[in-house]
């Protein structure tokens, strides 16, 4: 139950102008944001921008979408496209490579794009002075995208309705079909091959296999998909062969895995364990690889959503409008809810007339996670009925108290918890801490998790800021904002788009 209403204590930030330990890493005429981030360690960010970043180099005099490549650690910036057409990133390495997305002709000839279909290409550092080089791995007249790496590095997948590898055995009809690359032998093989759609989902954890979702009959009569549900498959990443493991007359969705892929969360309104859901409501299912069974988290009249794994345990975290637990959700509003999928035992979290959503947890070590709801969850009530305020819970076999971090006038979000879980970052128009955001544009504010919440406001401008992410170094985050927020280092009166790195702690 919601038990009575504590004080919290607010720490007060800066009304305006720029607040200590703010620093401006971009500055251009045009946009520009973080769009995608190296793995841990490796201090690399790709930034996309309309701007010229780099005056002197390729350039950007056209004011197209172009991805540049941005060290945190030196601060220098490389331009990896320049076409007439918007570029995208879509995945950085240890190593610095980069796999990029776009419709331009970005290696003219090689074999080149002329078409303009959406295809991918490889940047890859070159050692010493030599010039960096970017390649085409893709090559068609439909559009086709990069899923995800495994094997170290050495092998990619691609989804695509184009023909890549022409004969073998070919894809003439059109359909999404799964592709994987090979990186050393700059060579791409079919995977898939049928009159019906299929998607790389996943790679299981730990590299041990891939998770399709497919139309198609990829294992026929085992036990086959002949009516052309959407099913989910296995996909040995060693052997390359096919494992059906869902078969309904309608379509099932992956939702997700634990943290050591021996879990696997889907949602369907099939009867996946048959007599489970006779009424065809979106329930939650629980696959388990090891042991290969199929687990039915939950069974009511209404629609259910996976929304994550509880660290460490055989539990998930479920929103429902559902009464899952009897009596206790009459009113049909969006509840949290935790499932343990042996035990069959199903604990409410949250309970009130407004609704509440799960954003995530902080670790991967325990169940404390931020939640976001429309009504009190610690009994206090929102400053504004109706307003969506962020509190944090602990989540798990008993239901306990939550702990508000917002009490605002406007909708306050979750954004990222850092890695050790200890702060967790909020985006919100509302003044948090009374008298810094008077004017209720778009702030970040930083809330500590553990103890007693304390809340600082990080940006304070006229215009709109938003959190890229957490930088790897345990005291900075990065943010997107059209605000002056380091006047005059370089400064940012135009109002544009540009990168901030920021002292949380």
């Amino acid at each position: 139950m919601i038990r009575a209403c504590r004080t919290f204590v607010f720490i007060a930030a800066a009304a305006s102008g720029a607040l200590a330990g703010t620093e401006q890493l971009t500055n251009s005429a045009g946009d520009t944001f973080v769009e995608r981030f190296g793995p841990p360690g490796a201090n690399l960010i790709a930034l996309s921008s309309t701007g010229n970043l780099v005056p002197g180099g390729a350039g950007n005099a056209d004011g197209s979408a172009e991805v540049y490549l941005l060290d945190v650690a030196t601060r220098g910036i490389r331009q990896l496209t320049a076409s007439a057409t918007d570029s995208s990133s879509a995945r950085i390495t240890a190593a610095g490579s980069v796999v990029l997305a776009s419709r331009g002709d970005l290696t003219p000839g090689a074999p080149g794009n002329a078409d303009g279909s959406f295809e991918s290409y490889l940047f890859t550092p070159a050692a010493g002075a030599a010039p960096s080089s970017l390649e085409q791995l893709t090559s068609s007249v439909e559009d086709t995208f990069f899923q995800t790496y495994w094997d170290d590095g050495n092998r990619a997948f691609f989804v695509s309705k184009g023909n890549l590898a022409p004969g073998a055995p070919g894809n003439l009809d059109g359909q999404n079909e799964v592709f994987v690359y090979d990186v050393a032998g700059k060579s791409l093989s079919q995977l898939t091959n049928s009159p019906r759609a299929s998607l790389i989902r996943a790679i299981c954890a730990p590299e041990r296999c891939g998770v399709l979702e497919s139309a198609a009959d990829l294992v026929p009569g085992a036990p086959g998909n002949a009516d052309g549900s959407t099913e989910i498959f296995l996909l040995d990443l060693d052997t390359l062969a096919f494992e059906q493991i869902t078969a309904s007359a309608v379509n099932t969705s992956y939702r997700g895995q634990d943290a050591n892929g021996h879990y696997f969360a889907f949602e369907s309104k099939g009867d996946l364990v048959p007599g489970g859901n006779a009424d065809g409501s979106r329930e939650v299912y629980v696959y388990d690889r090891v042991a290969k069974s199929l687990h039915q988290a939950t069974a009511s009249a209404g629609d259910s959503s996976f929304r994550g794994f509880l660290p460490r345990k055989t539990i998930v975290v479920v929103e429902s409008k559902a009464d899952l637990v009897a009596g206790r959700n009459a009113d049909g509003s969006t509840e949290i809810f935790t499932v343990d999928f042996v035990k069959r035992r199903t604990v409410q979290h949250t309970a009130t007339a407004g609704d509440a959503f799960f954003a995530g947890f902080a670790n991967a070590r325990n169940g404390r996670a931020a939640i976001v709801s429309s009504a009190g969850l610690d009994g206090s009530g929102g400053a504004v009925p109706g307003t969506l305020q962020v509190f944090l819970q602990t989540l798990g076999k008993k239901a306990k108290r939550a702990k508000r971090l917002t009490n605002g006038s406007f909708d306050s979000f979750p954004e990222a918890f850092d890695a050790k879980g200890r702060y967790l970052v909020i985006g919100s128009r509302a003044d948090l801490v009374p008298g810094g955001n008077a004017d209720n544009s778009d702030e970040v504010f930083v809330a500590r998790t553990k103890g007693k919440p304390k809340l600082r406001q990080l940006t304070s401008s006229p215009l709109a800021s938003t959190l890229a992410d957490f930088s790897d170094d345990g005291t900075t985050i990065l943010v997107n904002s059209r605000g002056d927020l380091a006047p005059g280092a370089p400064g940012n009166s135009d109002g544009s788009l540009e990168v901030f790195r920021i002292d949380y702690r």
